[in-house]
């Protein structure tokens, strides 16, 4: 018994089938690069089912990405994914290192004031 089409996700195969006729790729030129017979693929874009193997196969020969457009349908909330150890450790030291940073840049800014004050004050006491 066939599943009768619920949803655009279901239409895959027709997302490709559009996708070749947007960019005039002939069934003849495409077919051999997912390793099928211009008839097969005939079937397959007219069909229903896409396994994840074959969708594989297209998004790599097209060079477009179709889990990417299927996944930006799906009405699901994914779970942030959790940070390495390593990276979170490493951006504390970067946030650690740019807190010193700008600690001797204000230091720095300080004592070539006070340099600046003390050039003046010698200045002063020479021409006395």
């Amino acid at each position: 018994m066939r599943r009768a089409k619920t949803s655009s996700i279901c239409c895959i195969n027709t997302r490709i089938k559009e996708y070749l006729r947007k960019n005039r790729i002939r069934s003849k030129e495409f077919a051999p690069r997912i390793n099928l017979k211009p008839n097969s693929l005939n079937i397959f874009l007219n069909g229903y089912r896409c396994d994840v193997d074959r969708l594989w196969q297209v998004s790599n020969a097209l060079n477009y990405n179709f889990f990417s457009e299927l996944a930006d349908e799906i009405q699901i909330e994914q779970p942030k994914r959790e940070e390495p150890r390593e990276m979170t450790e490493l951006r504390q030291k970067v946030q650690k290192l740019e807190t010193e940073l700008k600690t001797e840049r204000q230091q720095v800014h300080d004592l070539k004031l006070e340099l600046k004050v003390l050039k003046e004050f010698v200045q002063l006491s020479a021409a006395k």
